[in-house]
């Protein structure tokens, strides 16, 4: 069992491999997944979104710089006088020229390997499942392989017993389901008014304080997370074992991450590999050597 209360630990790839599969072999992984995960089935992130948005509703490209927040606020109090109004609106821009089907999605090893730490197993499966999406690919990836799920769009819900339960806290609009949230986040108001939520910060702060959570797809830059993580460091179980970090944030590509040195002053490791085809074969490899943990006590 690696050493996870030294830095250097947390930069071995083996040794960050075998810490996170004693985490799902226990119990306390999470997943949180951003857009970066619908990316490959032609889904916007949060920019594009909000640009589709604004030159469906007459306004052109927004300039070089805008902030989507800010400009999705603006179009929501311009444009639309209802939440049904402003969501069927979010949701043409989503899924605008998207066809999913299962033959597309099951071709995705991102998704496959993020299936395979949800899917229930006595090697133990990640406890928690945060999204920052709207969309339903990894609903529609679950349920074609016979698992039921638990879709938590609303803050006031009830205790769910389902094999997978998914947490939306900024709102749900499938293209296939037929309930979609009454509201969802994007635009400044509704950013404050999640970030100070009475009904999801208690969910969302208790998930995160209990797991370790592995955050795939997001920029670091979301500040309903920053929101989180300011606090969390000083709370979190890990100050019990003394381990240096209570999440692993992954990046891919080439070039600097500027949230990087943020992110790990709030207790996040930030893990970077070379392509999405890297970051795989690393949650693979996770659930292999949790697999390799359960036998050997067995």
């Amino acid at each position: 069992m690696a050493n996870m209360n030294m830095p250097d630990s947390w930069q071995n790839e083996d040794s960050l491999v075998d810490h996170l599969a004693a985490q799902l072999v226990a119990g306390r992984l999470g997943l949180f997944l951003g857009a970066g995960v619908s990316k490959f089935f032609d889904l916007p992130d949060w920019k594009t979104l909000v640009e589709r948005m604004s030159i469906a509703a007459g306004e052109g490209m927004p300039p070089d710089g805008f902030n989507p927040i800010a400009k999705a606020e603006a179009l929501r109090v311009k444009h639309y006088k209802t939440d049904p109004a402003f969501n069927a609106a979010v949701k043409k821009a989503l899924y605008d020229g998207v066809t999913l089907d299962f033959a597309m999605i099951s071709e995705n090893r991102l998704l496959a390997a993020i299936g395979s730490l949800v899917m229930a197993s006595r090697r133990g499966s990640a406890a928690k499942v945060i999204t920052l999406n709207f969309d339903d690919l990894l609903e529609i990836y679950l349920e074609f392989y016979g698992f039921t799920t638990a879709i938590i769009r609303e803050g006031r819900h009830w205790a769910q017993n389902e094999d997978v339960i998914i947490y939306h806290p900024h709102g749900f609009l499938p293209l296939d389901h037929a309930q979609e949230s009454k509201k969802i986040v994007l635009g400044t108001t509704s950013f404050h008014d999640v970030m100070t939520s009475e009904l999801w910060r208690p969910i969302l702060e208790a998930a995160l304080r209990q797991h370790t959570f592995l955050y795939i797809g997001l920029s670091g830059e979301d500040m309903h997370l920053h929101s989180h993580w300011t606090k969390l460091k000083g709370s979190h179980a890990i100050v019990n074992d003394r381990i240096c970090y209570h999440g692993v944030r992954f990046i891919t590509g080439s070039g600097d991450d500027d949230t990087t040195v943020m992110t790990e002053q709030w207790g996040i490791h930030t893990h970077k590999l070379a392509s999405h085809e890297d970051l795989s074969g690393f949650l693979f490899k996770i659930c292999q050597e949790a697999r390799r943990k359960r036998i050997s006590v067995a």
